[in-house]
């Protein structure tokens, strides 16, 4: 914003509105409320012709950070890796509906245990650390049920063929 003689700008450091003169434009000044130097942009007409190029330090100053009280971090990169591991974790654990259970639960394992690696080793660049883990723990006991479904299954068909061969014999003896 900007006046005939004055220009008026906010401090990138505190916020606090500053007034200069036009002819100071692209000077350095001191903001009389935090005392840092900041350069003196040039004027602003109603139609932006004659508009300073665009600063990032104004932005940076505007975005909420950690430090600020807010709980919105910045330059946090996605935790698809732990949400992938959670969901197939969860998708194993059900093996009458979903095929290929242990499969699930062993990708599930991969899946959570990298993340869990990314988020330990370098926690300015991931999060989801409490993703993964519950991945972790939920591909784990995935893998466990489908190995009990699948003994289950192994030893029914095993007890269902010794009947069944059994049951043949018997009726192989049984006069004519």
């Amino acid at each position: 914003m900007s006046d005939a003689n004055n220009i008026i700008f906010d401090c990138p450091e505190c916020r606090q509105g500053i007034k200069a003169a036009v002819k100071a434009a692209g000077e350095m000044a001191a903001c009389p409320n935090c005392g840092k130097d900041v350069k003196v942009p040039g004027p602003v007409s109603k139609n932006g012709v004659g508009k300073p190029p665009l600063s990032l330090q104004p932005l940076l100053a505007t975005i909420p950070t950690a430090q600020s009280g807010t709980t919105q971090q910045i330059n946090k990169k996605s935790k698809g890796m732990a949400i992938a591991g959670l969901v197939l974790g969860i998708i194993s654990v059900v093996p009458v509906l979903f095929c290929g259970g242990p499969i699930w639960a062993i990708l599930g394992v991969i899946f959570s245990s990298v993340a869990r690696h990314r988020t330990t080793n370098k926690p300015d660049q991931y999060e989801g650390e409490g993703l993964a883990i519950a991945g972790l723990i939920v591909s784990i006991v995935g893998l466990m049920l489908n190995l009990v479904v699948i003994f289950m299954l192994g030893f029914m068909g095993a007890t269902m063929t010794t009947l069944l061969a059994t049951f043949a014999d018997a009726l192989s003896k049984l006069p004519k």
